[in-house]
């Protein structure tokens, strides 16, 4: 079923390749600014590393992790997707476990022309830190980074999903984005100011992530790569599990959402909710 889901995904791509000529043309551009994206950003955070200290370094990266899991999962909400997503609620009448559904799913968001921003930058973050026998601590680490940025993106594009199917949910989007992007606006105003006065390396050891990774899903996983480069195998460990934990949370989060979805239908009456009119009653006759 995994397997299908994911073959799903491809044939909806390619098929509105095929049948749409705007498309057809523009993906290739779109991809190509991708790849372009994903270079400029990749020179940008090596060079940045290389030129901080190693406790800055690790917390830089601690910083960088944080944003682009933040950024990954809030963006699709903000701005069209680029390709097609497959939806939950087409599946609500299949007999498809929803453990299965959460799985093929997340496979299925792994079939995106976007996904190479992520892991080049990934690339980036291994080649910094993952030396030694350690490594595959560093590997398994970043497919986690990878992997709770899928799983959240999806689960928040569920949330709000589920807020729409709502009688006000347009209005309560609509909130949402906008805090949203208000919220995105005053934290890039307040980094780079707080960068300019202080510097990268000043800002990131006066704002350390490090004492807090536990209860930040991406900081967790991202030092699990940095302790692991260390050769700090138990902290490495550790904080591998939580992230892990992580994870798992997410996930049964999203599967709840799932099953909203797939159960209830669109703009429905909470039982609870009372009637305020009473209708034909008050007309005379009735």
């Amino acid at each position: 079923m995994v397997n299908r889901l994911v073959w799903l995904k491809w044939r909806l791509l390619v098929n509105g390749l095929k049948r749409d000529r705007q498309r057809a043309v523009g993906f290739p551009l779109v991809v190509l600014l991708i790849v372009w994206v994903s270079f400029r950003l990749s020179e940008h955070f090596v060079d940045t590393a290389l030129s901080l200290s190693g406790q800055a370094r690790e917390e830089f990266t601690y910083w960088a992790a944080l944003i682009a899991w933040l950024v990954w999962s809030t963006l699709p909400v903000l701005l069209f997707p680029l390709d097609e997503t497959l939806d939950p609620a087409r599946f609500s009448l299949s007999p498809i476990p929803r453990g299965k559904l959460v799985v093929g799913l997340t496979a299925a968001a792994l079939i995106t022309p976007t996904l190479f921003v992520p892991i080049v930058l990934l690339a980036d973050d291994l080649r910094l830190f993952a030396h030694g026998p350690r490594a595959p601590v560093a590997w398994l680490a970043s497919v986690l980074l990878l992997l709770l940025m899928v799983v959240s993106g999806r689960a928040f594009s569920s949330f709000v999903t589920r807020v729409l199917r709502g009688r006000r949910g347009r209005d309560i989007a609509m909130l949402i984005v906008g805090s949203i992007g208000v919220a995105g606006f005053g934290l890039q105003q307040l980094l780079s100011r707080t960068i300019d006065t202080l510097g990268m390396e000043g800002a990131v050891l006066s704002y350390p992530l490090s004492s807090i990774a536990w209860a930040l899903p991406p900081v967790a996983a991202q030092r699990a790569v940095t302790e692991a480069g260390s050769g700090s195998l138990v902290t490495a460990i550790a904080m591998l599990a939580v992230g892990t934990g992580w994870l798992l949370l997410i996930a049964f989060v999203w599967d709840r959402l799932l099953g909203h979805l797939t159960t209830t239908p669109e703009a429905v009456t909470s039982p609870t909710t009372r009637r305020n009119g009473h209708g034909f009653a008050r007309l005379p006759g009735w």
